[in-house]
């Protein structure tokens, strides 16, 4: 277990629009980003929270600059930390799977960071595309605190 000094607690942010807002797929809505941000505050009371905002495990990074700056957008008090845009998809699943806690999008690469992390989660409660008849109990990981969209 690591140490956590001054309380601090690190919450992975898993943001994916992109092409999903594109082709009509999942759309987690930006309410739902804003309510998870206070769902961990809520779970982490007196804690130092730092958010790192990271985008969906594409090498074509122009889509996660549009997604981080929507996000901001609708979560405008939070002061996230960006991962830069030069490195490789694998540090985004590498601080996903190594954080304290992780909020998650639909897209399969932030189910894969919040699996291997199994820890605090918050995913969303939204149908997962239209058309598609998977069931939110099978996909998302089932120790998830999970919000309505």
């Amino acid at each position: 277990q690591r140490r956590q000094p001054h309380g601090a607690v690190v919450v992975a942010v898993h943001v994916r629009r992109g092409d999903l807002a594109v082709n009509n797929a999942s759309k987690v809505p930006g309410h739902y980003y804003k309510r998870a941000v206070e769902c961990m505050g809520a779970k982490f009371p007196n804690r130092n929270l730092t958010f790192i905002l990271m985008g969906g495990g594409r090498d074509n990074r122009r889509r996660d600059v549009e997604d981080y700056q929507w996000v901001r957008r609708h979560v405008s008090k939070v002061p996230f930390e960006e991962i830069p845009l030069t490195h490789r998809p694998a540090l985004d699943m590498a601080i996903m799977a190594n954080s304290d806690a992780v909020i998650m999008s639909s897209g399969s690469f932030g189910f894969w960071g919040t699996y291997l992390n199994y820890k605090t989660c918050i995913a969303p409660d939204c149908p997962l595309s239209e058309g598609y008849d998977q069931v939110n109990d099978d996909y998302y990981p089932p120790w998830c605190q999970r919000l309505h969209c």
